[in-house]
């Protein structure tokens, strides 16, 4: 075999020529136009706490959450919990599904949704990603097919909240749904309950 070396000084020429053209203007389209309307960035706890409680606290008839494990800030938020219990107090039709990564205590000894989970067992699930080989790439907050907060792991507590953004909630949705099947019932907090 032999190998073939081009001549660079011909090609050099045509090089310049791309590198002299301007670069296309990328036009944004409605539809991006609409989904950057549809959601809201957030970069802090505080401002991540505010959207989940916003997010959560409109939720009718399902909440929908993952998490690393039952020290995320919104488990813990007395707001939250409270609007989920009289959701689940108040209403036949509710789902709440929670899922951890991690379903260690939490470091505080006491977890309000842990107490929730154990009195409406029927109402409010939570389970443990089973599979260790599927990671979720992002914590992801769940309301009704309507509104969603996400946030990357890899970025703490940057992220975006979306509000009545189909595409993205079905997007969302998916994937929660196929961890939720690699999941199991928390043999942990099952043990904490006895």
């Amino acid at each position: 075999t032999e190998l073939v070396h081009p001549n660079l000084d011909s090609l050099g020429p045509r090089f310049k020529l791309i590198g002299d053209n301007p670069k296309p203007i990328k036009k944004t389209s409605e539809k991006q136009k609409e989904n950057d309307m549809r959601s809201i960035r957030f970069d802090s706890m505080g401002s991540y706490r505010d959207l989940c409680r916003m997010v959560i606290c409109n939720a009718q008839r399902k909440v929908f959450m993952l998490c690393e494990s039952l020290d995320d800030p919104i488990l813990n938020d007395r707001e939250v919990i409270s609007h989920i219990q009289e959701l689940v107090l108040h209403s036949r039709h509710v789902e709440v599904r929670l899922l951890l990564e991690n379903d260690r205590h939490p470091s505080s000894g006491h977890s309000a949704i842990l107490d929730l989970a154990q009195r409406l067992s029927s109402f409010v699930s939570i389970r443990k990603i089973h599979d260790k080989r599927i990671a979720p790439k992002e914590w992801l907050y769940l309301c009704d097919d309507l509104h969603a907060v996400e946030r990357r792991r890899e970025h703490g507590y940057k992220g975006q909240a979306f509000v009545e953004s189909p595409m993205t909630l079905q997007r969302l949705s998916y994937q929660f749904e196929n961890l939720w099947l690699h999941s199991a019932p928390s043999s942990e907090l099952r043990r904490l309950a006895i």
